[in-house]
């Protein structure tokens, strides 16, 4: 597989993070509308498929410290606007964007 180009990733993370946000949307809809089951087998499924393919996109844009974990549980989606820093960076970033993420990702 040729590596992507660096748009090609941004417009992967893009795509992973909007679906990120219809998952959560359509778990809270199921939540709104039958009360809250945190173990409820229609939300598991949604988040185990969502863990899945997050995993797929870690590979497709090479991202081997988990940082698609990170933004999008620790830092929520870069709205805590969390500093991180890459082995290739001398001095941390703030992480708030998909192309921030995709920099740390690339950085190595």
């Amino acid at each position: 597989m040729n590596p992507l180009t660096k748009a090609e990733r941004i417009t992967l993370l893009t795509e992973w993070l909007l679906e990120y946000k219809k998952v959560e949307s359509t778990c809270n809809s199921i939540e709104m509308l039958f009360g809250k089951n945190p173990d409820g087998d229609v939300q598991a499924r949604f988040w185990q498929l969502f863990e899945s393919y997050t995993k797929l996109v870690a590979i497709q844009v090479g991202d081997d410290f988990k940082w698609l974990d990170w933004f999008l549980w620790d830092n929520d989606c870069g709205k805590n606007a969390m500093e991180a820093k890459a082995p290739s960076w001398k001095k941390a970033r703030k992480i708030r964007t998909v192309k921030d993420l995709e920099a740390i990702i690339s950085a190595k």
